[in-house]
């Protein structure tokens, strides 16, 4: 199946979220991604994630990443 996505109440609306962050088992790690292997994780987030219809998709890059 496909991940599913957190979803939290906005006002009127719906965000749904996935993160990078929510698989590393230490909250201390940092995850140093560059070139394929990051391209292949924003690829996992957009085709493998539940994320339904949606008016926007917004993808957080830590600096020197993209």
């Amino acid at each position: 199946g496909k991940i599913e996505p957190i979803e939290m109440q906005i006002g009127e609306g719906l965000l749904k979220v996935v993160s990078m962050g929510f698989l590393v088992d230490n909250e201390e790690s940092a995850l140093m991604w560059r070139g394929l292997i990051l391209n292949r994780a924003v690829q996992h987030f957009c085709e493998d994630v539940a994320w339904g219809p949606m008016d926007y998709l917004i993808i957080d890059m830590p600096p020197g990443t993209g």
